[in-house]
């Protein structure tokens, strides 16, 4: 009978995972019915309707405009040869460096109404739409998030047979109806995985949509508490988008069990790349490189050129401080790709070893829904049992040695770390899982019979064959905890800043300039990551060919 020890770590993801489910659920609960009514028909009359609005109008444009330009995008790169392809294929990649929120105060410098271009503009009697509005927010977040998309159309198009492609030419179809019946179709549960991984991240956005001032339901909950200080009714708007969020995962994952019989089976035929020639093949040159400098090269660049204008400015303190919050950022992002990553291990082989028992599979689905919460949420439904813990142990130690500690918990790493891995743990277990999947089981079999143990089958079989796998789950991870706004801002450390705080403290004031520093720090901070998801992502590439 296998060893229990195999089922802590799905039952401590499972827990963690609904302890905020949990707070926000009892607090629903123990509200009077009639302050309830009385709350939410006020919020109705007032401003819920138009944060409803405004929620469904980003997450459904930031969708639409990742979806359009990771597919798009992918299908170029794959299926054709163009010149430059080499160096684009991974440079399409670049903006996951660039945080929405860099690219908002980038963008409102330079086109907000008194920016350079429509000051230029208005001198010629030329107009220009207001960049504070949902167009420009979903265009900015469109940018930096198609590249989840990206990653899983490049995939799921390059594992499609050639065969149907040829069916589709034979048929009479153009080269878009094509992609859109034959590859979008194919590949469509892979590429729904990228696009529900944007939604996550859209519903969980704080600081781009407060940069372009555009109110959704996670600003309405962050400034109903730090702002308004009114718990109560803070803990009811977590209530209605954490019902929506799990309504949204629910249909996802609907959606790709109803296209499972799209996908296809057996050995497929390779992909033939078409070679492209004179004016189409430049044209597929520029439209990936226009990306990549719009939402990659403008952006660092502005931001270098603004450090240079100020460095008279600049003190040694203040690249001093932007050291250190640069270094608490590596230093919590590291913690946390290490921690999940390892976590996902420990379950991926409990799944393995236990493979028939429906519980782990159950706690394990449960861990991975913990990815659906935004941040504020998952921020408020931790720190909310972290002070009764502090409230506890001052009781204690209050009644036993008559002192307070103060907050303790609350105010640590650890319930920062606790937040991230709820939060980001689903990102570390489906690489981790994709890599330790593709092993055959008769691998593991033979380990046992020749009187291998476990941990040395992992050594000696596993971890050479999916290191890959561990280390691109951790580099995404690494990448996504050092942008992350919301639940760092809620429940980081007293004292403590990191480089996205410190963006958001500046950029709150419009101080644009002030938060170059910090902004180029960030940037500079997680593009080694970036680099080495494209070099295993290359390396994968030339694998499979």
């Amino acid at each position: 009978m296998p060893s229990r020890i195999w089922y802590a770590a799905p039952w401590l993801v499972a827990v963690l995972v609904m302890i905020p489910c949990s707070v926000i659920i009892g607090a629903f609960i123990t509200l009077n019915p009639g302050e309830l009514v009385e709350t939410w028909g006020h919020l109705w009359n007032t401003q819920l309707p138009q944060l409803i609005l405004n929620t469904l109008t980003l997450v459904i444009g930031v969708a639409v405009g990742s979806f359009l330009l990771g597919t798009s995008l992918a299908w170029i790169v794959v299926m054709h040869d163009f010149p430059g392809k080499w160096w684009l294929d991974g440079a399409l990649l670049l903006p996951m460096a660039i945080p929405g929120y860099v690219i908002g105060i980038v963008a409102l410098d330079h086109w907000d109404y008194s920016g350079t271009i429509p000051t230029a503009l208005r001198s010629i009697e030329l107009g220009f739409p207001d960049i504070r509005s949902s167009w420009a927010v979903i265009m900015a977040m469109s940018l930096v998030l198609y590249p989840y998309i990206y990653i899983a159309a490049r995939t799921a198009f390059r594992e499609q047979s050639q065969t149907y492609i040829d069916l589709a030419k034979t048929h009479g179809l153009s080269s878009f109806q094509t992609y859109w019946q034959v590859g979008i179709r194919l590949g469509r549960p892979t590429i729904m995985a990228g696009v529900a991984l944007v939604v996550m991240e859209t519903l969980a956005d704080l600081g781009t949509v407060s940069i372009f001032a555009f109110d959704t339901m996670t600003t309405a909950i962050y400034e109903t508490w730090f702002g308004l200080f009114q718990r109560q009714t803070a803990i009811q708007l977590c209530g209605a988008v954490m019902l929506f969020v799990f309504l949204l995962f629910y249909v996802e994952r609907l959606t790709r069990r109803r296209s499972r019989h799209d996908q296809l089976s057996g050995k497929a035929k390779p992909i033939t790349v078409t070679r492209l020639k004179g004016r189409v093949a430049w044209l597929a040159t520029a439209y990936p490189f226009a990306i990549v400098a719009f939402a990659f090269v403008y952006p660092l660049v502005t931001l270098i050129v603004w450090n240079v204008q100020r460095l008279d400015q600049q003190t040694v303190r203040d690249y001093w401080n932007t050291t250190e919050q640069a270094f608490n950022s590596v230093s919590i992002a590291l913690l946390a790709a290490v921690i999940i990553v390892a976590i996902s291990i420990f379950i991926c082989y409990s799944r393995r070893i236990l493979s028939q028992s429906r519980l782990v599979n159950t706690l394990t689905m449960l861990g991975v829904s913990g990815f659906v919460l935004p941040g504020t949420i998952i921020a408020l439904g931790v720190m909310i049992p972290l002070v009764w813990l502090d409230n506890m142990l001052n009781m204690v130690s209050e009644r036993f040695f008559d002192r307070t500690l103060g907050l303790v918990i609350t105010g640590s790493i650890a319930g920062l770390l606790i937040a991230h891995t709820i939060r980001f743990f689903a990102v570390g277990f489906y690489f981790t899982d994709a890599g330790l999947s593709k092993i055959s089981p008769s691998m593991d079999n033979a380990g046992q019979a020749l009187g291998a143990s476990w941990g040395r089958i992992f050594r000696v079989v596993h971890l050479p064959l999916a290191r890959g796998s561990f280390l691109v789950g951790g580099l995404i991870v690494f990448i996504d905890v050092c942008k992350e706004m919301a639940a760092t801002l809620v429940i980081r450390p007293f004292g403590v800043d990191t480089l996205a705080t410190k963006i958001w403290e500046l950029s709150a004031e419009s101080y644009w300039k002030d938060a170059a520093l910090p902004s180029l720090f960030i940037v500079l901070v997680m593009l080694p990551a970036v680099i080495l998801l494209i070099k295993f992502s290359a390396r994968t590439r030339n694998a499979s060919a």
